[in-house]
């Protein structure tokens, strides 16, 4: 029986069927400075979200993007939240797969990139903290939503 698990969880793993996971409160570090990006410059009143990546096998060895409104906020990696002050009112967070490390910028072109982006639509709420999870799908598509 042991011997037809490991192969089992081995298939199981490289196609894609090992879901993320939400890290936990100790697990979770703030993105580095030089993976964090300029923004539009942001006027009153506001709010604060916070965007932390998800732990797990899929996708792992990738920086995945944030964007905000268009524009590029942060490469992140498993574990790693970033907090951003926005205007109140709507804005659209992106999550896009980054090229640059490992077999990400080898096996992915840009084009291809930019079709796995997906986008949700938010509105920040002044004075309020908001709180989404950037992950990857069993697809490998990236996703951004509301973290409970």
């Amino acid at each position: 029986m042991k011997k037809l698990l490991a192969p089992a969880l081995l298939a199981a793993a490289l196609s894609g069927c090992m879901p993320t996971k939400q890290a936990l409160p100790e697990q979770i570090k703030d993105a580095p400075a030089a993976r964090i990006f300029p923004i539009d410059a942001q006027g009153e009143p506001t709010g604060t979200i916070t965007v932390t990546r998800d732990v797990g096998f899929v996708g792992s060895g990738c920086y995945m993007g944030v964007m905000v409104d268009g524009k590029m906020a942060a490469h992140l990696d498993p574990a790693e939240r970033l907090s951003l002050v926005l205007a109140e009112g709507r804005h659209v967070l992106t999550a896009t797969p980054v090229q640059g490390r490992g077999l990400c910028g080898v096996l992915q072109s840009e084009k291809t990139n930019n079709s796995r982006r997906r986008s949700t639509e938010i509105n920040v709420r002044a004075g309020a903290t908001q709180a989404y999870r950037l992950y990857s799908s069993a697809e490998e598509f990236p996703v951004i939503e509301p973290a409970f």
